[in-house]
């Protein structure tokens, strides 16, 4: 099957929100009960992190990305909002649109259903209720081009004499140099609920074309990080690939919904803006 281009030109454009500006605003209660629409966007708000994510889940696209382009995230859009005849799943936990120039790139959307772990280091073996597969499938029912399941994951600090010694680096600049440091000790808890994760997602999923991913997310708001601190554990994920029961009534509904809806996405760059310009 040849390779599906099928874009629009943008009608409308979010407004760029810069690294340290607000984007989102949600009720404290969601917050302290750590609810998966908390980290759903915590996980989208963090550029770095949700770049590498993206670039597991679509290698193939990400790697070739030109200078001026990205994604347009948005969360929790309902599915109705777009399609109003579908049924299932109620909402889409985060809808992906790339873009290049003044061009959506339809073809390349992707549909991610999300679910939390809350872990602990007394119970590193929690899962979610569902593994968010029936969900999946059900977007793919409808069309959308690429789908994938990821796997959010919050947990506790371990205690300090758990930890394990790793080599350091300092990254020197954007070259790739980097300065050793020597060896630090780390909290192996975030990578090894990262793998666990990820091997599970792997072993029950059956859904050939379905992404996968386990991503481990750092915040002062769960209690992992220090306030200040930004850290980043490199997710785990495997490609999604093109649904080939895609639906172009399901491309252009999107592109409809976007140009009515374009203030609820967040654009996330491929290229820093303070490199690039």
């Amino acid at each position: 099957m040849a390779e599906l281009r099928y874009r629009r030109e943008m009608r409308v454009r979010p407004r760029k929100i810069r690294d340290g500006e607000m984007f989102c605003a949600m009720p404290r209660r969601l917050a302290d009960r750590f609810a998966e629409e908390v980290l759903i966007v915590s996980f989208m708000a963090d550029r770095k992190l949700f770049g590498l994510a993206y670039r597991g889940l679509q290698p193939d696209y990400f790697d070739v990305m030109p200078r001026d382009s990205g994604v347009f995230v948005s969360p929790l859009v309902r599915t109705s909002d777009i399609i109003a005849s579908a049924k299932k799943p109620g909402d889409i936990d985060l809808l992906v649109i790339p873009y290049e120039d003044n061009e959506l790139v339809l073809d390349r959307i992707l549909a991610i259903e999300v679910k939390a772990v809350r872990a602990k280091f007394s119970r590193p073996g929690k899962s979610p209720n569902e593994f968010g597969f029936s969900q999946a499938a059900a977007l793919s029912d409808l069309g959308f081009p690429y789908v994938a399941v990821a796997h959010l994951i919050i947990s506790d600090v371990s205690p300090k004499d758990k930890w394990c010694e790793r080599l350091s680096a300092e990254v020197l600049d954007y070259e790739g140099n980097v300065k050793l440091l020597g060896p630090t000790k780390i909290d192996p808890l975030p990578e090894h609920l990262t793998d666990r994760c990820f091997g599970r997602l792997q072993h029950h999923c059956r859904l050939s074309d379905v992404g996968l991913l386990s991503a481990y997310l750092f915040s002062p708001l769960f209690n992992n990080v220090e306030p200040g601190q930004h850290m980043i554990h490199f997710p785990s994920g495997r490609a999604a690939q093109f649904n080939r029961r895609f639906d172009l009534e399901t491309l252009n509904a999107i592109g409809d919904y976007f140009d009515d809806n374009a203030s609820k996405f967040l654009d996330n760059p491929r290229c820093d803006p303070s490199v690039w310009g």
